[in-house]
């Protein structure tokens, strides 16, 4: 993968992890939506070219606040099967830490990893992470790969489905209906919308 389509996915997935609610809000529904916008935009799905892994990290710059992480699950859409297959990944809190407090020789030097996810940079696909800050859920939803080149659109999406770049192999993707991972990926997942 060179260098652009790196930068192309990683931008994906910021953009993505801005728009994609996740659960239904508890207490306040404006506050942990704030929060919620607050750390999709913090919490970035990560390359390690050193490692060849991803993960979710957060970038020194960002880490303004302390706060408990807690990863609960990956998914990644089977095109195949054309459903979210959720991955072998255990849960796992982590302290998020200040910048300042932060032993950088463990890890990259720019960001605090808080947790390695079980996919390689090779690894395309569509990826749905689930987790939580100081009980906020929240997601990340990200895209590896190259776009679709032929962007016609294959219909219009029922509710609950959307229309998604879906990758075929490092330099193909094809365009198609898929479902949101934030209505299929189990336990937690929003209820479907109704027409």
């Amino acid at each position: 993968m060179n260098r652009n389509s790196w930068n192309r996915g990683l931008a994906t997935a910021l953009l993505l992890a801005l728009v994609l609610p996740h659960g239904a809000a508890t207490g306040d529904a404006k506050e942990n939506l704030a929060k919620r916008i607050k750390w999709q935009n913090i919490v970035q799905f990560y390359g390690q070219e050193d490692t060849n892994l991803f993960s979710l990290a957060i970038y020194d710059r960002d880490a303004k606040e302390e706060a408990n992480f807690q990863f609960k699950e990956i998914w990644k859409y089977d095109r195949d099967k054309k459903e979210w297959v959720k991955m072998d990944a255990a849960p796992r809190v982590v302290k998020v830490q200040l910048a300042s407090q932060r032993n950088k020789a463990e890890g990259p030097v720019d960001a605090q990893i808080l947790i390695n996810l079980p996919i390689k940079i090779q690894d395309v696909g569509l990826y749905y992470a689930k987790w939580s800050i100081d009980d906020v859920a929240c997601a990340t939803y990200t895209f590896l790969g190259t776009r679709a080149r032929d962007r016609t659109v294959p219909g219009k999406p029922k509710p609950g489905y959307k229309v998604e770049d879906v990758p075929v192999s490092i330099d193909k993707s094809e365009l198609q209906i898929i479902p949101d991972p934030s209505y299929f990926t189990g336990e937690g997942s929003l209820p479907l919308p109704k027409k």
